[in-house]
């Protein structure tokens, strides 16, 4: 009889181990298919191709004001006039951008023209990782392009955040 309650101990330990096994079991495979989902995510991402020359060449003649709202800053900056807006367009590098998980957004870009908005983008920047330079444009709430900036979009980023960290550390 002893031998039977110790047995049946063995038993409902053995199943409460292999209930436990398949909990993890099913959370590692939970976690495999959302880290294949974030891959699927970054590698469509990545592939986004420049905005086209036909875009840019619509915002430079229609763009009238640019605005930047800042992600975690309590600051933005606009511009007022088609030549102010132009030259924040050239920061708007040529080549593509690879999108960066990892990359923080620092402001929300609307680009606007008498008719309304023309376009709008987020913008990465990061004076620390050199691939989180970058600007993606929306087109229907989706991103659609990627580009890299210039290094007088760097420049101009990163003297403003430096005043930024003076003034706060002041």
């Amino acid at each position: 009889m002893r031998y039977l309650f110790l047995l049946n101990v063995l038993l409902l330990f053995a199943q409460c181990d292999q209930a436990k096994k398949t909990d993890q079991a099913e959370q590692v495979e939970e976690q495999t298919k959302q880290n294949e989902q974030t891959l699927i995510t970054t590698e469509t991402l990545e592939k986004m191709p420049s905005i086209p020359r036909a875009k840019m060449d619509q915002l430079w003649e229609s763009c009238k004001s640019i605005d930047y709202i800042m992600t975690n800053l309590p600051f933005s900056i606009s511009t007022s006039d088609q030549q102010q807006s132009r030259g924040l367009l050239r920061h708007i590098g040529v080549a593509p951008s690879a999108y960066y998980q990892n990359c923080s957004k620092t402001a929300t870009i609307s680009y606007v023209g008498d008719s309304g908005i023309l376009a709008e983008a987020d913008l990465y920047f990061s004076q620390s990782d050199d691939r989180c330079n970058f600007f993606v444009f929306y087109e229907d709430g989706q991103p659609k392009y990627a580009n890299r900036f210039t290094q007088e979009a760097y420049d101009y980023y990163k003297q403003i955040f430096d005043q930024v960290q003076v003034t706060n550390g002041n």
